[in-house]
């Protein structure tokens, strides 16, 4: 009997009937880069047949799973003629935060750590521009703390004003914003030094 063929015998006549051979394919998900509470309860993934839509043919992932369901009942070869399908996955919707890369039947979401720029000034009042530094240097501050090595120079040529760029926005991946300001690391002889934010004013008081 031919591979594929289940056979009946009814007297002289034999009937051979072709059972479609069918696979099962499991699909799972992987996160990189992420904390869990970050990931959504759940993603849908949607199957596909030579990289074309497999209509009705979807799976919940999640974390009660393990990020992995399976396809089952698929049909193994296209159209009877023995070319072998391949089956491969896409994300119906990926996260925010995430990029989605498939390989198969896996997805990989990778979390990208959202990142911001903070503008440092520094204000003169009540002197006169003979009297300021040349420059002075500011000290950028996450959440009330010094960060290492994130230091700026503002001067007369940068307008009293740069820019702190790819900065975390967001806390140990909480999604709690981290709240920036800056300090003055040494104050010119003569000065008072408030700061607001990343604004650092500097009052000059004349000497009596």
């Amino acid at each position: 009997v031919p591979e594929g063929y289940t056979s009946t015998v009814e007297g002289m006549t034999i009937t051979n009937t072709y059972k479609e051979p069918t696979v099962s394919k499991t699909a799972t998900k992987v996160w990189v880069g992420d904390a869990e509470n970050l990931r959504p309860e759940s993603i849908t993934v949607q199957l596909l047949a030579d990289g074309e839509v497999v209509e009705g043919k979807t799976l919940e992932l999640n974390a009660n799973n393990n990020w992995t369901a399976e396809f089952t009942d698929l049909q193994k070869y296209q159209d009877l003629t023995r070319t072998e399908i391949v089956y491969s996955v896409e994300e119906v919707e990926v996260p925010e935060g995430y990029t989605s890369t498939v390989e198969g039947m896996t997805i990989t979401n990778t979390y990208e750590e959202p990142t911001t720029s903070k503008t440092a000034t520094k204000v003169w009042v009540g002197d006169a521009e003979n009297l300021r530094s040349e420059s002075i240097t500011v000290q950028l501050l996450a959440d009330g703390k010094a960060v290492e090595g994130k230091t700026l120079e503002l001067n007369a040529t940068n307008n009293w004003t740069a820019e702190f760029t790819d900065l975390q926005k967001y806390k140990d991946l909480t999604r709690t914003e981290i709240v920036y300001s800056v300090e003055e690391v040494s104050v010119p002889e003569g000065y008072t030094s408030t700061e607001e934010g990343r604004a650092i004013t500097n009052t000059y008081e004349e000497p009596t």
